[in-house]
């Protein structure tokens, strides 16, 4: 594992920050890791995380897509960004937190947002 991903999961921990997950990320990680989503969220917990997972439901897309229609800050954002800020602020998230931070700009007025090395 990255050395400042380890760091990110250790202040995470020890500071109980809770991790919310959407199922987009899980994809992500998938992609890049083949872990099915069961195992990347055993894995985060397995490490002492405390996660919370969010899925893309067919239900809560109107609601979800409804946070984006809102907020022309969140329409600034490109797919699936986007849904990550909307996530975010249907999960009242302190923050998101990116390795992207560039492409969150537009909605940092909404919600706090930081590199990994930033929140360390």
């Amino acid at each position: 594992m990255n050395y400042r991903v380890e760091q990110f999961f250790a202040i995470c921990i020890e500071d109980k920050h809770k991790l919310i997950i959407s199922d987009l990320t899980v994809k992500e990680i998938s992609a890049h890791t083949y872990l099915s989503k069961n195992e990347v969220l055993d894995f985060l917990e397995g490490i002492g995380l405390d996660v919370g997972y969010i899925e893309y439901l067919p239900q809560k897309k109107r609601h979800i897509c409804d946070h984006i229609r809102k907020r022309k800050e969140i329409q600034r954002v490109h797919r699936p960004d986007d849904l990550h800020v909307a996530f975010a602020l249907e999960a009242k998230a302190d923050c998101i937190v990116t390795w992207n931070k560039k492409d969150f700009e537009p909605v940092e007025k909404l919600i706090d947002v930081y590199s990994p090395d930033e929140f360390i």
